[in-house]
């Protein structure tokens, strides 16, 4: 085995590198949500097809960030709470198709999710399988079922910033959880 094999293996079930991938995401989609939400108080005075234009754009690109940060941190946990899983392989397979669908992630690690909180997860999952790398979908009926996913919502962003930090601490007390159930070694 190479130094590269061996990194993989090392990190690949390691959440605490799926938190601080996690982590980078949402602090680009931190930058591009400031600059959405100063073009949405621009919008109220100037009301140019340019501005509505960047906008979209910028709305896309946010949630398909802030999509694959909470993808990164909700398959830390998912990897936090299968620690006795034989290999990654084994776990990967609980992810679903590509390993994206989140809201079967999400279902399964996180406890008591609000509507809301599942509304968000489904909207997040849509952009990052195509909405915000696609203008649409391979197939019209994914479009008709997941069309509604595609609209900016002022509450979005304090949903996903609410939820978000919750999975994180429940990341957070599965490690150290987990952590203190491991062996002591001299």
């Amino acid at each position: 085995m190479n130094k590269a094999e061996a990194y993989f293996n090392l990190v690949e079930r390691d959440s605490w590198h799926w938190l601080d991938s996690s982590e980078k995401l949402k602090i680009s989609s931190e930058v591009i949500y400031k600059e959405l939400h100063s073009l949405l108080e621009i919008l109220h005075t100037d009301r140019t097809f340019e501005n509505e234009e960047k906008i979209i754009a910028l709305w896309g690109s946010y949630y398909l960030l802030v999509g694959h940060s909470f993808e990164n941190l909700v398959k830390g946990l998912s990897i936090e709470n299968n620690r006795s899983a034989k290999n990654f392989k084994e776990i990967f397979k609980k992810w679903g198709k590509n390993g994206h669908k989140i809201s079967k992630i999400a279902e399964e690690n996180i406890p008591l999710l609000t509507k809301d909180e599942i509304s968000i997860i489904e909207k997040l999952e849509t952009y990052i399988l195509w909405a915000g790398r696609f203008h649409l979908p391979k197939d019209s009926d994914i479009y008709t079922k997941e069309r509604g996913n595609l609209f900016y919502y002022s509450k979005d962003y304090d949903t996903i910033n609410i939820l978000y930090e919750r999975t994180k601490e429940i990341l957070e007390l599965a490690y150290v959880r987990n952590e203190n159930k491991k062996p002591r070694q001299n």
